[in-house]
């Protein structure tokens, strides 16, 4: 769960710095087939960059790390490690994350449903590989697909001609379909603001095409630059392609500029370096392993010693770490004699892990009383098969050091 939260929160910021170069480099520029590549391309590579890791380093051989895991308080009196409290809270949130997901996905299906019903009970009429739905209510013309609905009040023939002919555009270019992969990103995404920016500025992109392309076919563009203004004053509907989408005075100033030179073909050789930073900083690690482990494996009695840690792609407990320590929580009970005695004490085990997942070789890597150290023992050789480690493609045997505080409340002191 806690990796899921992750890839989100990268995603969103990786959609983030897309939109602060698009909005910098081309937004303003007349390429439209060229911006709507990089948004809708983008769009997907936020969500797909996280899922790699590359690893640049190369391991050392005859080198093998001890991993030495976050440590886990444990007091007579409520049994529970003090880092559980955050993970409650991730779950909280969590909980909280699926809720609004979900009732973002039910708002987004009650959209299509309500289509479904105005798609039934409106006059249809078949053009050519196109549906032309006649809708009574008074809101701009849209489409999805190759489906358009058109209110016909108050407009010529010319003009629901025209208004077919910029439909027709949208359904040719497959718009529907980026918006609707838009709509399934919100869903994954719905807290970020950027997303909903990013919508909006998939939409303005694609009026901007229509409206090149229709451009090109008229020599006066008057009438439709009027039917334009006239269609700006009705509502709209939810996700469906616009035919004026609120973007009026935009479009307006583009197509005043049709035929200026534009720069854009060079600004897009600035997208590559982009994206092999954004791979860079959110895909590749690049680290100094040798020296890191040779820190590792260093565990001293004193208690001033610092015990340095360094996550290496080895095995996982099942559900993560987060699980772990909700598992080491849930079973290590404080002993008695330990606690009646007041000792108290930091207990490092020491285990490995073999290429099918299982537990062996456990010792006391620390630990100063019996009671305490005994216990530490019985709860990790009580926990369930490991996923086994993958490292550069292959399995390997690591060992793991799992630090055990047993800490009693202020009133007891260690005897």
């Amino acid at each position: 769960m806690r990796e899921f939260i992750i890839h989100i929160i990268q995603s969103s910021l990786i959609l983030t710095v897309f939109i602060i170069f698009y909005e910098l480099f081309l937004r303003n520029e007349r390429a439209f087939l060229k911006n709507r590549i990089y948004l809708i391309s983008t769009l997907i590579l936020s969500i797909v960059i996280p899922l790699f890791s590359f690893n640049l380093t190369v391991l050392p051989v005859n080198i093998r790390p001890i991993t030495i895991l976050d440590q886990i308080i444990i007091s007579p009196s409520e049994n529970k490690p003090e880092q559980l409290e955050l993970f409650q809270l991730s779950n909280i949130i969590l909980y909280i994350y699926r809720i609004i997901t979900t009732l973002i996905f039910l708002n987004i299906l009650k959209g299509f449903v309500q289509l479904y019903f105005i798609y039934r009970k409106s006059a249809k009429e078949q053009y050519k590989n196109y549906t032309i739905v006649y809708i009574e209510k008074k809101i701009s013309p849209f489409s999805i697909f190759n489906i358009i609905f058109l209110n016909r009040t108050n407009l010529s023939s010319t003009e629901i001609n025209t208004i077919i002919e910029h439909e027709k555009i949208h359904a040719k270019q497959k718009h529907s379909t980026d918006i609707l992969i838009s709509e399934v990103i919100l869903i994954l995404m719905w807290f970020n603001p950027a997303i909903y920016y990013y919508k909006k500025l998939l939409r303005e992109n694609h009026e901007y095409l229509v409206d090149n392309r229709l451009i090109m076919k008229e020599k006066d563009i008057s009438e439709y630059i009027n039917l334009i203004v006239k269609q700006a004053e009705r509502a709209h509907f939810g996700f469906a392609n616009q035919f004026n989408n609120s973007l009026t005075i935009k479009r307006l100033i583009m197509m005043k500029n049709y035929g200026k030179k534009t720069y854009a073909s060079y600004k897009f050789w600035l997208v590559i370096p982009l994206i092999i930073g954004v791979f860079s900083v959110f895909s590749c690690k690049n680290k100094d392993v040798t020296k890191e482990i040779e820190k590792t494996v260093i565990i001293s009695s004193d208690k001033d010693s610092t015990i340095n840690k360094e996550e290496m792609d080895g095995p996982k407990f099942p559900g993560g770490e987060s699980a772990m320590l909700t598992y080491i929580a849930t079973n290590v009970k404080y002993p008695e004699n330990a606690r009646k005695n007041g000792l108290q004490d930091k207990v490092f085990v020491q285990f490995n892990v073999s290429k099918e997942g299982k537990l062996s070789d456990f010792k006391i890597k620390q630990g100063k009383y019996e009671e305490l150290n005994n216990e530490a023992i019985r709860v990790i050789k009580s926990m369930p098969d490991w996923e086994p480690s993958k490292l550069d493609g292959k399995e390997q045997k690591f060992e793991y050091v799992f630090p055990i505080w047993f800490k009693l409340e202020d009133e007891k002191k260690e005897k």
